[in-house]
């Protein structure tokens, strides 16, 4: 049936738009450039009894009923219904969400089926649609346009006039607001890279915490070639570890490695970058990623790093950390030990001829991946509006995180800083701080801000260069505390990674074959250089060839479209 009457739907909504544009009321936004709740009580469309509910704090004064289906994450509870987040939504909000929610591996079968047949939930949270979707969903008729809304979303307007780039990445070429992704506010939250090297390992062979690339390859060499875990077999040592995720990511300690090449990308492999006249090209394909990969050689021949890098899995990798076989490593908490920022520093980034400063490269502002959408036949859509707009504000973004003060959390007083704590919650069940939060909290359904008020990075930001290093800190904020430190005792620079892009439906058609043949190839050949099966100088023009016989200058054409398209919309 919505198939039917697109052409209808639409027209009017070019017109709808057109009409809400002309009635648009400004909300009002605090010296940092946040939205507050407010809206005007002539708000178009709102009833008196709207009106009323947020007088009190409450989007609507009958409790109305929002349907969800969405991806909960790994490590994290299931059951979203059972957690206080929504309970809470419930009691404050009047918003009561009713949740189905998927595994990583059901759900992108489970969003194909619901899209393609028409049978979508209220909302899809958590929902990783990427930009192709959006656009054709978008346009398609299923997703509610929330540029319409923008007149009641005074915070997601100011949040979009303060970051241009989430301004671009929301709308699309006729200015249409079908899905949300999250934005990132504060650059240290996404430096999500988690590489230490062993303290003890370090004083055993008498050597620094490398800054340089030089450095790093002295230090694994001096790992390698002596007994550098203290057990009596100087042969048993893994200098540097790299391991694939369960999931089949990348754990990448190779990343600083790249960044000190003048490669900006978060990604594994296509990395694209704008060349001194503005122009895009792929960072793969660039002399400078050619040394990357001779360097990375260098290690594996070397016998510096593990032999089967391309193939360990995390889970193996975290056992030869707990058995102390690794000098450089990246794994997660439970594989360091207890007051990890004492037996292990934090690597973030190196000098190289290609880079003056230490410099890391976070993960771009906006996701590239799309969360939140809402059918657009949902009964409440100004309801629905008003509950995104609420997660643009600093109490709703928290509630997203980390629930509510009082409820799932309180404050504890950090050198005179309010900082999140959920420990006596889960002391009181027996469990951890961070287990609590995530049996409570929809982790990664409804976070569209992820920086505000009263997390650790709000902490880590605020103290002191001495409170930074006290166990009052470290032990709150451990790995993340351990980054801190080296970014301000390195002079760490930071830059952004390259934008996402959005892409018109001719461009995305082509690109998708385009891109996927690509990347496949550049996946394969980059361990088959790194591991020796392939010579990198002579075979290097052989490569570059091979990609354009792919289709590389035509992928490289559609790239910079987009870019230029984006380049206008950030203006």
């Amino acid at each position: 049936m919505r198939k039917k009457i697109l052409c209808a739907l639409l027209a009017t909504t070019l017109l709808c738009g057109m009409l809400v544009g002309c009635g648009q009321t400004e909300g009002k936004t605090n010296e940092e450039g946040k939205g507050t709740t407010q809206t005007s009580q002539t708000t178009p469309g709102a009833s008196a009894e709207n009106n009323n509910a947020e007088e009190s704090g409450r989007i609507s004064d009958k409790t109305i009923t929002l349907t969800v289906a969405g991806q909960y994450s790994t490590g994290a509870t299931s059951e979203w219904n059972d957690t206080l987040q929504f309970q809470e939504y419930e009691k404050r909000l009047g918003i009561k969400l009713d949740a189905t929610t998927y595994d990583s591996e059901t759900w992108p079968s489970k969003l194909t089926l619901m899209l393609a047949g028409d049978t979508m939930p209220d909302i899809l949270a958590g929902a990783d649609l990427t930009a192709d979707q959006v656009a054709k969903y978008g346009k398609d008729g299923y997703f509610l346009d929330f540029s319409k809304y923008l007149d009641i979303m005074p915070n997601l307007k100011a949040i979009m006039e303060k970051y241009p780039q989430y301004a671009a990445a929301l709308r699309d070429e006729e200015g249409h607001i079908y899905a949300l992704p999250s934005l990132n506010g504060y650059d240290a939250i996404a430096l999500t890279e988690i590489t230490l090297i062993n303290n003890a390992w370090l004083e055993r062979v008498g050597k620094e915490v490398p800054t340089s690339l030089d450095e790093l390859y002295d230090v694994l060499v001096a790992f390698k070639e002596q007994d550098a875990n203290g057990n009596g077999d100087p042969n048993d040592e893994i200098p540097l570890a790299i391991a694939v995720g369960d999931s089949k990511v990348y754990y990448r300690n190779e990343q600083y490695i790249l960044f000190a090449h003048g490669i900006n990308s978060k990604n594994y492999t296509y990395h694209l970058m704008a060349d001194e006249s503005g122009k895009v090209v792929l960072g793969d394909t660039t002399e400078n990623y050619k040394d990357f990969l001779k360097y990375m050689n260098k290690l594996y021949s070397e016998g510096l790093m593990n032999q089967d890098a391309y193939v360990l899995t995390l889970s193996e990798c975290k056992e030869l950390i707990k058995a102390n076989r690794v000098g450089v490593s990246c794994g997660s908490l439970d594989c360091y030990g207890d007051r990890v920022w004492e037996n292990f520093t934090q690597l973030i980034g190196f000098t190289s001829d290609y880079c003056e400063n230490q410099s890391v490269t976070t993960s771009n502002r906006v996701n590239a991946k799309y969360k939140v959408a809402v059918n657009s036949e949902v009964k409440y859509p100004e309801e629905v509006a008003k509950f995104i707009d609420y997660l643009f504000t600093p109490e709703g973004a928290l509630s997203a995180a980390n629930g509510y003060e009082g409820v799932t959390f309180d404050y504890a007083n950090v050198f005179g800083i309010g900082t999140v704590d959920h420990a006596k919650y889960g002391e009181a069940e027996g469990i951890s701080a961070d287990a609590y939060r995530k049996q409570e909290i929809a982790l990664n359904a409804f976070s569209l801000l992820t920086v505000n008020e009263g997390t650790i990075y709000d902490l880590l930001v605020r103290v002191t260069d001495e409170q930074l290093v006290s166990d009052e800190v470290m032990s709150l904020t451990t790995l993340n505390g351990m980054r801190a430190v080296r970014m301000r005792e390195d002079g760490v620079v930071v830059n952004e990674s390259f934008p996402a892009l959005q892409y018109t439906a001719d461009e995305m058609t082509e690109r998708a074959s385009l891109y996927n043949d690509i990347n496949t190839y550049l996946i394969t050949a980059k361990a088959d250089f790194i591991i020796g099966e392939r010579d990198i100088d002579k075979e290097w023009d052989a490569h570059i060839a091979k990609l354009k016989e792919i289709g590389l200058d035509r992928l490289m054409e559609i790239e910079n479209a987009a870019y230029a398209r984006y380049l206008l919309r950030v203006k």
